[in-house]
């Protein structure tokens, strides 16, 4: 009996052990404000949310607010194991962790042990990180229980497990996701390692993910570069692996290196768009990243980190409108995909409206036109036209104290220079202030009328309508002079003027066959008589009829024209002795009657 007493009591302190950790394997989590949110600022900060969580915080939030450095410093993955894993959010925001170096072997190792329905996103793992010597290992996690999603991580550290040995994480679980993430750290595993994860469980999947760092692993059946091995279910969507970094591809496509320099995988893992998480400084880096320029495809098949030029404009930009302070143009075609029409002068900020104000006159100006482009095209190239404002116009004078006379024409009355009536055969018709039109043609090519009062584009000319004072013709002047009677032509001869002050003389000379001219008809409009009376053709043509004095002179004027008629009847003959006769008869008839006239004058005196 006493050799069996030790036993029970080696037993009993053994199930009260038992019963202890049981205990504490069942004590609830330390509580902590709903939704907390811890800030991780320092590697000590991160230690403490790392403790946190593995004494009960599991769904603990974080966030890194700073890159984290953590030389010198032991490791303890977040999450320690199965029965206490990490199902909290992490964000790295595009933060580091640098020299991570798990403290001691064991089931998981990475920055997490074990996760379930967990978040973590935007996480950098980088410097000389080593995670290594456990049974599942991953830069982020060692052990996804499922649920978890694992979003645009990146993995620059050394990994290396007896098991699963992963990029991103060790094992993915039932329903995990694994989205824009990239390794470029080596990976080596004792039997089955992956690029992005070791092993996917059914219904897990690897999407638009990147690895460039080699993959070994000792089961080449179990190794890929992009993952090692899964069970049915699990999908790889839209994701490369640099050529080489592994003798399969574990469900991902092989790309050259000129392929991940040029653009081309960073354009593909953001599904062929420009706007996506890759990034990548064309011309200087090697591979995409998170960091870097946006990647662009061009209609040429190759890729930039600017958008391409949208085409230029069609058709021909020319200069619709002038002023001495603004200029117009338009001739383009706009296209809306290109993102329409925009305008610039002299390298000023672009603007939609192709009229430009402000400016200075006569001076010389360039306007440009291009498409603006838009999120899927970069401006055109752009065209341009030159033009010149033009000069302020000179002031428009409106000539004024313009007069006429009743019945002439408007052209008789004289203007400045320059100054044209519209209507000059017009006939001013009444007395009084008249408005008559008049116009003034102007240089618009060169001076800016615009806004002048009547200026008309059309026309090139100010139009203004100007005053005439008409007055009454002047009574006590008569007509115009007479005029001279013309030298008779065959069959016609020349008459005298009919009205003035004179009457006109008639044609000195009558042609052969013509008849004598006549002399002036009508003497003044008031006056005695016309002084002189107008005289008769001296030299009747032959056969011509006799020339005729002044109708209307005074009666001595009257004699006097019809004595220097000289008897046209006897002229018929044309011949010069008969009038010669004919002159003697017709003075002797004159004096005859003379001193007949003077014994009847004598005989009434007495």
């Amino acid at each position: 009996m006493r050799r069996v007493q030790p036993l029970f009591k080696l037993a009993g302190m053994g199930m009260m052990l038992f019963a202890a950790l049981m205990y504490w394997c069942a004590l609830p989590a330390p509580a902590h404000a709903q939704e907390e949110t811890v800030e991780i600022a320092s590697a000590s900060d991160l230690a403490s949310f790392a403790s946190r969580v593995n004494r009960g915080e599991t769904d603990l939030n974080a966030v890194l607010t700073s890159d984290i450095d953590l030389s010198g410093k032991t490791w303890s993955p977040i999450g320690p194991a199965e029965f206490r894993p990490f199902t909290g959010s992490f964000d790295g925001q595009g933060h580091t962790v640098r020299n991570l170096v798990n403290a001691t072997p064991g089931e998981y190792g990475g920055m997490f042990g074990v996760v379930s329905g967990a978040h973590v996103q935007n996480l950098i793992v980088s410097g000389d990180s080593k995670v290594s010597n456990s049974r599942y290992v991953g830069g982020i996690a060692g052990f996804d229980m499922g649920g978890s999603v694992f979003e645009r991580c990146q993995n620059e550290a050394q990994i290396s497990g007896r098991t699963n040995a992963g990029g991103i994480v060790g094992r993915l679980g039932t329903g995990s996701k694994v989205l824009d993430c990239s390794n470029s750290g080596a990976i080596t595993s004792q039997k089955s390692a992956g690029g992005i994860a070791a092993f996917c469980a059914s219904g897990s999947s690897v999407e638009s993910c990147l690895n460039v760092g080699g993959v070994n692993g000792s089961d080449s059946s179990a190794t890929g570069a992009m993952i090692g091995a899964f069970s049915v279910g699990t999908t790889v969507r839209n994701s490369y692996s640099l050529e080489g970094a592994s003798e399969l591809s574990g469900g991902g496509e092989f790309k050259s290196a000129d392929a991940l320099a040029s653009g081309e995988v960073a354009w593909l893992l953001n599904g062929e768009t420009p706007s996506g998480a890759w990034k990548e400084n064309l011309g200087e880096a090697s591979y995409p990243s998170f960091e870097g320029g946006t990647v662009y495809k061009w209609r040429d098949n190759t890729y930039h980190n600017s958008l391409e030029p949208a085409p230029k404009p069609s058709g021909t930009l020319k200069v619709v409108g002038r002023t001495s302070v603004s200029i117009e143009v338009e001739g383009l075609e706009p296209n809306d995909e290109y993102g329409g029409l925009e305008f610039s002068i002299d390298g000023s900020a672009w603007q939609t409206s192709p009229l430009f104000e402000g400016l200075t006159p006569h001076t010389s100006y360039v306007i440009y036109a291009r498409h603006a482009g838009n999120g899927s095209w970069a401006p055109s190239e752009s065209v341009s036209v030159a033009a010149t404002t033009k000069q302020v116009a000179p002031k428009v004078v409106q000539p004024s104290g313009l007069s006429g006379t009743v019945g002439q024409a408007l052209s008789s009355v004289a203007l400045p220079n320059g100054w044209a009536w519209e209507t000059p055969d017009a006939v001013m018709g009444k007395t009084g202030t008249i408005e008559f039109d008049a116009e003034l043609p102007v240089d618009d090519e060169a001076y800016d009328y615009d806004g002048v009062l009547g200026y008309d584009a059309k026309r090139h000319a100010v139009v203004r309508a100007l005053n005439v004072t008409v007055a009454e013709k002047d009574a006590s002047s008569g007509g115009d002079d007479g005029g001279n009677g013309a030298h008779g032509g065959d069959d016609s001869h020349g008459d005298g003027g009919d009205s003035g002050p004179h009457g006109g003389d008639g044609g000195s000379s009558s042609g052969g066959s013509g008849g004598g001219a006549d002399g002036g008809d009508v003497g003044g409009a008031n006056g005695d008589g016309a002084s002189t009376a107008g005289d008769g053709a001296s030299k009747p043509g032959s056969n011509g009829t006799p020339a005729q004095g002044g109708s209307d002179a005074s009666d001595a004027a009257k004699q006097a024209g019809h004595n220097s008629s000289a008897g046209g009847v006897l002229a018929k003959t044309g011949d010069s002795s008969s009038f010669v006769l004919f002159a003697a008869f017709a003075c002797g008839c004159i004096a005859l009657a003379a001193a007949g006239a003077s014994v009847i004058a004598l005989k009434r005196k007495k």
